[in-house]
C-alpha cells in the first residue's frame, strides 16, 4: 500500500524556500530533483534541490548547508 502522495506540498515548500535565492544575481539556476521530479513523495520523503551558482555565492547568507563542486 502506498502512502499519501504529498509531492505537491513538497513542491510548494521548495518554491517558497527558493524565492529569496532567485533574487540573488549569483544564482544561475535551480532544479528540483527526487520526489518532486518523480511527482511522488510521502511523509518520509526529503526535498532535493540543486542550485547552480557563480563564484562568490555565499550559502551562509541563506543558512544553507553547502556541498559544492568547484
Amino acid at each position: 500500500m502506498r502512502e499519501r502522495n504529498i509531492w505537491k506540498i513538497h513542491r510548494e515548500a521548495a518554491i517558497e524556500f527558493c524565492k529569496e535565492l532567485l533574487s540573488d544575481p549569483k544564482v544561475v539556476g535551480i532544479v528540483f530533483l527526487g520526489s518532486i521530479g518523480r511527482k511522488y513523495g510521502d511523509e518520509l520523503s526529503d526535498i532535493d534541490i540543486g542550485i547552480f551558482v557563480r563564484r562568490g555565492f555565499d550559502p551562509k547568507k541563506y543558512g544553507l548547508k553547502w556541498q559544492g563542486v568547484t
